[in-house]
């Protein structure tokens, strides 16, 4: 079985998605438990030669490539999918997201709609400041 497979398992199958989710994060708190930031996401996050992520408060999840000599600052929360070109430089507390909420139908509260999935797109030698937001789709 490949992992297309195991993922399609998964996915049409409450009980094991319930589980899965259950092993990377805490129902009460969106942040991943520590064994998925120390054991897998050094393996599954693509960081070019020189990068630098301060891990004190900074969180990055899902599909993320991160080019040479990238930086990026305490407290920033990037979620994928995300590409950052070389030498990029995050300031402090920047938050990236390759989804968000659907807004399509104004008459249904985005909650309830469907979510938005596209790839920030980071070029090199760009320097977004601290504090900022960047929002899917953005290049």
């Amino acid at each position: 079985m490949d992992i297309g497979q195991i993922k399609q398992k998964i996915k049409q199958n409450e009980f094991l998605k319930k589980i899965v989710f259950y092993s990377i994060t805490s129902p009460k708190n969106p942040k991943p438990r520590c064994w998925v930031k120390w054991f897998v996401n050094p393996w599954i996050h693509k960081k070019g030669k020189g990068a630098i992520i301060r891990r004190r408060r900074s969180r990055i999840a899902g599909d993320v490539i991160i080019g040479d000599n990238a930086r990026i600052g305490i407290g920033s929360v990037v979620i994928g999918p995300v590409r950052f070109g070389n030498k990029v430089g995050l300031g402090q507390h920047v938050f990236i997201s390759g989804f968000n909420h659907g807004y399509e139908d104004g008459n249904v509260d985005s909650n309830e709609q469907p979510l938005v999935k596209k790839t920030v797109v980071i070029d090199e030698d760009s320097h977004i400041g601290a504090n900022c937001v960047v929002v899917a789709g953005v290049h």
